[in-house]
């Protein structure tokens, strides 16, 4: 075995059962078990997670009461990762006894739950309805595109949909024009709308940046060196709250198409910087894609070093966001 493989692979499996027996660490992880797990990780048992790059973290500790920390044990930087639940987030913190999240962070929580409460169409049509990018009058419009579908003749401008709905079906540029379901097309223009929105001029990155640091994750590292013919473990190091999110975007091109329905919600998107993505198909998409969760975070990207998320207090958001909430000057 190579030294890389035994800090980031043995000491994967090792790391969660030096919490459970009590063995000494540095960081604040017996913190995060008083919050979490009200109490210490001594009564815990081990899940580890069989598909490298699907989650977020590398084991689950759980108590015989159900309640879990997660554990991210790669010793060089954090785990790789594909999918975590933002909602769950949320419910550890609250559970937890810190309340103040949903206070300052009521925004952001609110996108949450709408795109949780709803499905595939009515998430970002509720949303878009709260944004003004449509009245909550022309929902109802919307969806009554889905007698159109397979309508060869179909014309948006015959239709009796508002000008309004008209014109944001107009600006989406679909990949086959041919193979478009104008309920599909629709849900999908609006769909990437509200995320430029959502990303571009409010504080949601921000603020679901800081409610993953804070939730029930834990970095763990090994502190370990090679000497001539034997590996050395000098300890083991914890850190909580988590420094891995900086920035969370929502995301639309995983789960809406012009051309098909995947039946998945809005998704997530954590270290990439926010930028407006252009209403256009996306060849990815156009292949009925798979499923989603509401809340499920895609194509994890380790932060740059120096880089830190808030450590400690939050701030109350402001709608739409400003320069100073935003840590950034507003973009369109």
């Amino acid at each position: 075995m190579d030294f890389a493989g035994f800090r980031d692979y043995f000491c994967e499996m090792l790391q969660p059962i030096v919490l459970i027996q009590g063995q000494p660490v540095s960081g604040n992880a017996a913190e995060a078990a008083k919050k979490f797990l009200d109490g210490t990780y001594s009564d815990c048992v081990v899940s580890f997670d069989d598909k490298p790059g699907g989650k977020l973290y590398d084991s689950l500790l759980i108590n015989p009461a159900g309640k879990q920390i997660k554990l991210s044990s790669k010793g060089g930087v954090g785990a790789m990762a594909s999918s975590v639940n933002l909602m769950r987030s949320v419910q550890e913190l609250e559970a937890a006894g810190m309340t103040q999240f949903r206070e300052n962070y009521a925004e952001a929580i609110g996108i949450l739950e709408v795109i949780d409460k709803g499905n595939h169409d009515s998430g970002p049509l509720e949303l878009a309805a709260d944004l003004g990018i449509i009245s909550a009058a022309e929902i109802p419009q919307v969806m009554s595109l889905k007698s159109s579908a397979g309508d060869p003749k179909f014309d948006i401008d015959k239709t009796d949909l508002s000008k309004n709905l008209k014109q944001i079906y107009k600006d989406r540029t679909a990949e086959n024009p041919s193979k478009v379901v104008p309920l599909n097309h629709l849900v999908s223009s609006i769909a990437y709308k509200v995320c430029n929105e959502i990303n571009m001029n409010t504080n949601f990155s921000e603020a679901a940046a800081d409610i993953l640091n804070h939730s029930a994750f834990v970095q763990m590292y090994t502190e370990a060196k090679k000497s001539k013919d034997q590996f050395v473990i000098n300890g083991f190091n914890t850190i909580w709250p988590s420094k891995l999110f900086t920035q969370v975007t929502l995301e639309a091109q995983k789960s809406y198409s012009s051309t098909s329905s995947s039946g998945g919600k809005l998704v997530f998107n954590i270290n990439k910087t926010p930028r407006e993505i252009p209403n256009v198909e996306q060849a990815a998409t156009t292949d009925a894609p798979g499923p989603s969760q509401a809340g499920e975070l895609v194509d994890y990207i380790p932060p740059e070093s120096g880089l830190k998320a808030s450590a400690g207090g939050v701030e109350k958001d402001k709608k739409y966001g400003t320069p100073e909430t935003l840590g950034r000057p507003r973009q369109r």
